[in-house]
């Protein structure tokens, strides 16, 4: 079994001491940059992804309390 992302958007992942922003390189929405606050994350889970270990899960709650997922997947 092999897991395939729904969309493909690169950016780049900026993280602070109190929220993570990803900036995605096409700005194409009106507000560009997501942004995940410390406070609404539940677990964040290194993943593999062709056998090698360089993607990231971040599971958080939105604003209506529903536990969401985002995955990054690096180059190196």
């Amino acid at each position: 079994m092999s897991i395939s992302a729904l969309m493909v958007n690169p950016g780049r992942l900026y993280i602070t001491n109190k929220i993570v922003y990803f900036q995605p390189f096409n700005n194409v929405d009106p507000d560009p940059v997501e942004k995940y606050p410390f406070q609404d994350i539940v677990r964040v889970v290194k993943r593999r992804n062709e056998l090698r270990q360089v993607g990231l899960e971040i599971f958080y709650e939105d604003d209506f309390g529903s536990l969401k997922s985002v995955y990054f997947r690096f180059k190196t």
